[in-house]
């Protein structure tokens, strides 16, 4: 009697190991498909990304080089605007030293 008990222990045991490994093997076919789905996401999201950082570099340089030309010719305008002042209180100050 012993045996056969120790057989129907056996047995169950065998079965719930079957059933553990069934569900262990289902719950990673889902967790592959879903990796497999994460990766092609991934993927479109780097070609994306590698698609507008060239578009990025494409065209940035020559923006940003006439936006430096432009704030250039803006700072040299004013940079011209003060010399000329200056030059203008220079000569009142001449012009008033001359009058004393």
């Amino acid at each position: 009697m012993e045996i056969s008990n120790r057989l129907q222990a056996i047995v169950e045991k065998l079965q719930q190991l079957q059933q553990n490994t069934q569900a262990l093997t289902a719950e990673n076919a889902k967790l592959r498909a879903k990796n497999d789905t994460l990766e092609k996401k991934l993927h479109a999201w780097e070609q994306q990304q590698a698609a507008a950082h060239h578009n990025i570099s494409e065209h940035a340089p020559v923006e940003s080089e006439e936006q430096q030309q432009g704030v250039r010719a803006v700072l040299d305008q004013n940079i011209r605007q003060q010399i000329d002042h200056y030059l203008s209180e220079i000569d009142k100050c001449i012009e008033w030293l001359r009058q004393q």
